[in-house]
């Protein structure tokens, strides 16, 4: 092979690396007050249909801010989240 394709080949693995990297530290959330793992409660769509507590359907393309509830799984600590997504 190239060492252009080798190079090419480890930029995109590093990049896909990376994504799944990030991916995993948003997701697991430690409890501010005992430490243990959060896991996600609920979540809601304020421009969708919210069909259960995890699903949601959206009617609006633009962008909205949605709103999650994590709960942590030991103490039952529970955090409110916000963010912009589309």
């Amino acid at each position: 092979m190239d060492e252009n394709k080798i190079l090419f080949l480890a930029i995109i693995g590093s990049i896909i690396v990376y994504a799944l990297v990030l991916a995993y530290k948003i997701r697991n959330i430690r409890c501010p007050k005992c430490g243990e793992r959060m896991v996600l409660h609920s979540l809601q769509d304020p421009m969708g249909v919210n069909v259960s507590k995890k699903v949601t359907f959206s009617l609006y393309q633009g962008p909205r801010k949605y709103k999650e509830a994590w709960i942590c799984e030991s103490c039952s600590h529970q955090i409110q989240k916000q963010y912009w997504g589309s």
